[in-house]
């Protein structure tokens, strides 16, 4: 099971098995400078595309 947050939140989790449940929490830093906002999703792949090969 995977669960994949993009913002804070709170999620309870419970256990319903007869296993222990194991949790790992990995974050990794955006990969835009704080405060980026794109009108549209399109802008938005547009720039993350320029931003792969190499064009800012």
């Amino acid at each position: 099971m995977l669960f994949s947050f993009q913002t804070v939140l709170t999620i309870n989790v419970i256990n319903i098995g007869q296993e222990d449940l194991k949790i790992y929490s990995i974050y990794g830093p955006t990969h835009h400078a704080h405060g980026t906002v794109h009108e549209t999703q399109a802008i938005a792949i547009a720039a993350e595309d320029a931003e792969e090969h190499g064009h800012h």
